[in-house]
């Protein structure tokens, strides 16, 4: 969830900029999904809300499926699943659990949402608003940066080191 890895990213989306659509790296995670688990789409479908894209949903089972190139950042893609269930259960969904795929790593890992995670997103909204109030944070300057659909929004010198 952006929330955990760059609050200037959430700032910019919730301004109307959206730079996912034009990025090799969201396209090149797009493409592995769809390689890796062509039959899914059969019987499992994407579900979007306001504010949410879940990569795959079981209604059978009640589960989500999320989607990731790298398990590097395991804990931002734990809170974006935990957010999605959250966000899901809001709107009458029954939803169980989520599992998030890494298949070139062939790992998987079961997400459920607890009575402490709901606290913690039930206080979200409060924090986004005073967030978008303000001006926009500075960059980051991580090495996750290069790999984001943002980075040459957030940085102009290509060659800069991270």
């Amino acid at each position: 969830m952006e929330w955990h890895v760059c609050k200037r990213k959430v700032w910019v989306k919730m301004n109307g900029v959206s730079l996912e659509r034009q990025s090799d790296l969201v396209a090149e995670g797009k493409r592995l999904q769809e390689k890796t688990y062509r039959k899914r789409a059969e019987k499992n479908k994407q579900l979007e809300l306001p504010g949410i894209k879940v990569d795959y949903y079981d209604p059978a089972t009640q589960t989500i499926h999320e989607t990731k190139k790298s398990p590097s950042m395991v804990k931002a893609h734990r809170w974006q699943v935990k957010y999605y269930l959250y966000v899901m259960r809001q709107h009458g969904i029954g939803v169980q659990k989520g599992i998030l795929e890494y298949p070139k790593h062939h790992k998987k890992e079961e997400v459920f949402l607890s009575e402490e995670d709901e606290k913690v997103l039930q206080a979200l909204p409060a924090d986004v608003e005073a967030l978008l109030n303000g001006t926009c944070p500075p960059p980051v300057k991580k090495r996750f940066c290069q790999k984001c659909a943002f980075c040459e929004f957030c940085y102009t010198d290509p060659s800069e080191e991270f």
